[in-house]
């Protein structure tokens, strides 16, 4: 997915994968299948923020991506900060829902630039 409103990151930046479904909350209430390790759970995070925002709930990770806690800065992540804002929780189906944008996202900027190969007519 693209946000028009996301700079360009600080290369100097130490960043992790962020996984938005924590792996506590895993343990508690696992999900179905793999989507816990979907691309629709993944993203980079700021180590500063990954270290204090690791293992809560979404509504409690949400708070440390807008920066709501102890004064600290939230993320540079423009799709962390949207997740932050739009969603109460994040669940199984968003993230299914997450890792299709994702993927159709990617796909129309490889159509976009004619890096896909053309349908092969069926025979």
């Amino acid at each position: 997915m693209t946000r028009p409103e996301q700079q360009v990151l600080d290369k100097f930046t130490k960043f992790d994968i962020e996984h938005i479904y924590p792996s506590r909350r895993m343990k508690e209430e696992p999900l179905a299948g793999r989507s816990y390790e979907s691309l629709g759970n993944k993203s980079i995070l700021e180590r500063r923020i990954n270290i204090r925002a690791s293992d809560y709930r979404f509504q409690d990770k949400a708070s440390y991506y807008l920066g709501k806690r102890n004064e600290h800065t939230g993320t540079d992540v423009q799709d962390l900060r949207v997740l932050a804002q739009t969603y109460e929780d994040f669940k199984e189906g968003d993230i299914m829902a997450r890792t299709q944008n994702i993927l159709n996202s990617f796909l129309g900027c490889l159509a976009a630039y004619n890096l896909l190969e053309p349908d092969q007519p069926q025979g």
